[in-house]
């Protein structure tokens, strides 16, 4: 679902955190959540939403196991 903006066609907001060479596990979830933490406090910026905007913003956070990562890595390199 797509964000209104105050000027310009609907936006979705994204950003993702990718795991660093040799990077611990627990390293890299507190990296990811900090992050989305800072993505949520970033965007959208009241400035960039219509003023008679309705409703809320929502946000999807998806995640996955250590190993559901790693069988997801080995897929793309197919």
């Amino acid at each position: 679902m797509s964000v209104p903006q105050r000027e310009g066609p609907p936006g979705v907001y994204t950003w993702v955190t990718e795991r660093q060479a040799g990077e611990a596990w627990r390293n890299f979830v507190e990296r990811g959540a900090s992050d989305a933490l800072a993505a949520v406090e970033r965007w959208p910026k009241p400035s960039d939403l219509p003023p008679d905007l309705r409703g809320r913003i929502l946000y999807n956070l998806t995640w996955v196991s250590e190993a559901e990562f790693e069988t997801l890595g080995q897929q793309s390199q197919r």
